[in-house]
């Protein structure tokens, strides 16, 4: 998948259309180029309201596939939460009002925050 800039960020709405291009048209088992470029780099930076999030290069084929499936139950108005990642900093992105954090979705928000907060 092409890497998208921090400095020209993508809405949500073009991120869910870019992953279901990548997903129905490619075999990758990552979006991003894990060959050249170490996993945990931003790959895709997306913009929700003032926020900016990022999603690594080293997410999955599968964690893809379990995201476009809970968009698709969420009629594309899925929430987006940051919650605390497993060091305990608040930016890691969790989905639904559930708060799912999917194994292989590597969402982060661009800045830590003092507490848990929903985006949208």
């Amino acid at each position: 998948m092409a890497r998208v800039s921090k400095r020209e960020p993508i809405g949500v709405d073009h991120l869910y259309d870019r992953l279901d291009d990548w997903f129905t048209t490619t075999n990758e088992a990552t979006i991003g180029d894990v060959d050249n470029h170490q996993g945990r780099t931003a790959w895709i930076w997306v913009e929700i309201g003032d926020e900016l999030c990022r999603i690594h290069a080293d997410t999955t084929r599968d964690g893809v596939a379990e995201l476009r499936r809970l968009v698709r139950e969420a009629d594309r108005t899925l929430e987006w939460h940051v919650v605390a990642n497993d060091r305990g900093n608040v930016n890691k992105i969790a989905f639904g009002p559930s708060k799912v954090i999917i194994p292989g979705v590597y969402a982060y928000l661009g800045r830590t925050l003092d507490r848990m907060h929903r985006l949208i």
